[in-house]
């Protein structure tokens, strides 16, 4: 387009010089040169070698921008003059013979079922001991079926005391699994032996309640079973003892791994930690809430020196091992 408006202007100026030159009589001949950007000069024909072989300067102005509308908006909710208000669109006509269906909402989905699974420690915690101690308290008839006892190996020993590994390890109370005459209770009480209650045989030893504290559980877990019946799994935390120490937590839902001086004699543990790395306490509850199966592990592990009677004889030595209990009760 700019080089269809540069050949106007250039003709434009040529013809009233051509008027010009007719009136005095004279006709020159003239060159038109057409360059690339569109612009054109001419140059008469006795001065041809003088023609120019670049574009002369483009002298014209710049257009200019067109003046502002400064036109005020006419006031919101009005048309502006002269201008009409924009048709409305009319809904699209519906077809007699459109039969596609519309298209439905999504069902909306249900909430997921609950399950009554409780996580919640405390909950547990307290759940669980109303359980084992309605279990202690049964006053029906309940037969008792226990298995339980110990394992305990010397993992590590110096080189000078191995001879001696395979006496310590024949002093160790290693019994598991051992598996105890079925005992039948009512009220209580031992039907066999009236000083055998039913509190006194259950875990843990030498107690006759359970009081397990949330401050020692790791993880707590109870599902409940469609007929009411359940299930608990707790993990309890470790505990660091010295020596032979009873721990604080592990032994207030189950036994533990009970060893004394006079269970290694006559070897002795002189110094040293035990480790009780987290008992696990699985226990099956029936729909009245009593117990028809108790498993509990606890494991443990004795680092020290021992020695021979009050002789240290035996150091940097290690020893790891468990107590388990399996229970199962058959109630009537």
């Amino acid at each position: 387009m700019k080089r269809v408006i540069s050949l106007s202007v250039a003709v434009l100026v040529l013809i009233p010089g051509l008027f010009l030159l007719v009136s005095c009589g004279k006709q020159p001949q003239y060159i038109i040169n057409i360059y690339p950007n569109g612009d054109g000069a001419t140059v008469p024909a006795g001065n041809q070698t003088a023609a120019q072989t670049s574009p002369p300067a483009d002298n014209t102005a710049a257009p200019t921008s067109p003046p502002a509308d400064n036109t005020a908006a006419p006031p919101a909710g009005t048309t502006a003059p002269g201008a009409t208000d924009a048709p409305t669109t009319a809904p699209a006509p519906t077809n007699a013979g459109d039969t596609t269906a519309p298209t439905e909402a999504p069902a909306p989905t249900d909430p997921p079922a609950d399950t009554g699974v409780i996580t919640d420690i405390a909950q547990v915690v307290a759940k669980y001991n109303k359980a084992a101690n309605d279990t202690y308290n049964y006053k029906g008839r309940v037969t008792v079926n226990k298995t339980d006892g110990s394992q305990i190996e010397i993992t590590q020993l110096p080189l000078i005391g191995r001879p001696l590994k395979g006496i310590a390890e024949g002093l160790l109370p290693n019994d598991y699994p051992s598996v105890k005459d079925p005992r039948t209770f009512e009220n209580g009480v031992n039907v066999e032996n009236a000083d055998n209650t039913l509190a006194n045989y259950l875990p843990p030893d030498k107690k006759t309640t359970v009081n397990l504290e949330t401050a020692g559980v790791e993880s707590a877990k109870y599902t409940p079973n469609a007929d009411g019946s359940g299930k608990f799994e707790i993990t309890l935390k470790p505990e660091v003892m010295s020596g032979f120490d009873v721990p604080t937590y592990n032994a207030q839902a189950s036994d533990f791994l009970d060893i004394t001086n006079d269970d290694l004699a006559p070897f002795t543990f002189l110094e040293g930690t035990l480790t009780y790395t987290g008992t696990e306490i699985n226990v099956d509850v029936n729909k009245d809430g009593v117990m028809t199966k108790y498993y509990a592990n606890t494991p443990a592990k004795a680092e020290g020196n021992f020695g021979y009677t009050t002789i240290k004889l035996l150091n940097d030595c290690v020893l790891e091992g468990y107590w388990r209990s399996n229970i199962e009760f058959t109630y009537g």
